[in-house]
């Protein structure tokens, strides 16, 4: 299990505030899902929250055997109480090894609303250091009293990482130029740079995502490592204005005013980019 976790499920394992129940829609619901199993029970996770792939708790998830995780799977198109109440009753006995008790329930839309009430209970008052991870195509198909309950991850890729290659380095050459010239800029100029981006909330959120990627990458070339693109302000002022984007990016998912952010955001670019 090498992939690499989405931010919401890797930020939630840093920051300790694990949920007790997901709902995982998207792309690449089970390996994200089983991924996330492993961070969580991993004894060697690396800074970013991402599990070490060679501890004995996660060599036994690759191996299908870690005997704190169970994977329900529709039976004959269908997740039938049965299937619900076998798994409960061993979300009830006492972990074997691992941090955490995993249940992850794959193509949950085909779960009956027999199956849906009876986990509903379980999902009210959890075992103690239990996580549920209910995978489907969409929230939608989950019945509203069981989706209530949980928190609901979508794992579609964002900002440039929801484009094709084309479109992705042209937002990234994008952001490389503006970088480069930003600190040059008289104020009344950078004042103008809204303008270009504040008529389609997705394109604003791409370009800040680029521009999120451009300073990191020049943020490690600042170091001799890996990246090409140069930046002549100081490593710290490049980091934080790497920092600046992921909060508009924040901003922007959250439908905040949209020329209030990048207003903000280009301005505190400017400065940071001006510490040389």
């Amino acid at each position: 299990m090498t992939e690499l976790l989405q931010r919401a499920l890797a930020k939630d394992i840093l920051s300790g505030e694990i949920s007790h129940a997901y709902i995982l829609t998207g792309e690449k619901r089970l390996s994200q899902a089983l991924a996330f199993a492993m961070a969580l029970n991993c004894k060697n996770r690396d800074e970013e929250g991402n599990a070490c792939g060679t501890c004995l708790s996660c060599r036994k998830l690759a191996d299908n055997n870690h005997p704190d995780v169970f994977l329900v799977e529709p039976d004959r198109n269908a997740i039938r109480i049965e299937q619900t109440r076998k798994l409960i009753s061993k979300l009830f006995l006492e972990k074997f090894e691992g941090e955490y008790k995993i249940a992850i329930l794959q193509g949950c839309e085909a779960m009956r609303d027999e199956a849906a009430n009876n986990l509903l209970k379980t999902l009210e008052e959890p075992p103690e250091h239990t996580v549920f991870l209910l995978l489907t195509e969409s929230e939608s198909s989950v019945l509203p009293t069981v989706r209530s309950r949980c928190r609901i991850v979508n794992l579609r890729g964002e900002g440039i990482d929801a484009l094709d290659d084309e479109n992705r380095q042209q937002y990234l050459q994008q952001a490389e130029q503006l970088l480069q010239g930003l600190s040059a800029l008289p104020l009344y100029k950078v004042l103008r740079l809204t303008a270009e981006w504040e008529k389609d909330r997705e394109e604003a959120l791409a370009f800040v995502s680029a521009l999120s990627h451009v300073l990191m990458g020049a943020f490690k070339s600042s170091f001799g490592r890996e990246g090409e693109f140069f930046l002549s302000a100081q490593p710290a002022a490049i980091l934080k204005a790497a920092e600046q984007t992921q909060t508009a990016m924040e901003q922007l998912k959250a439908n905040v005013n949209m020329k209030a952010c990048l207003d903000m955001l280009f301005l505190r670019l400017w400065s940071c980019m001006k510490q040389k």
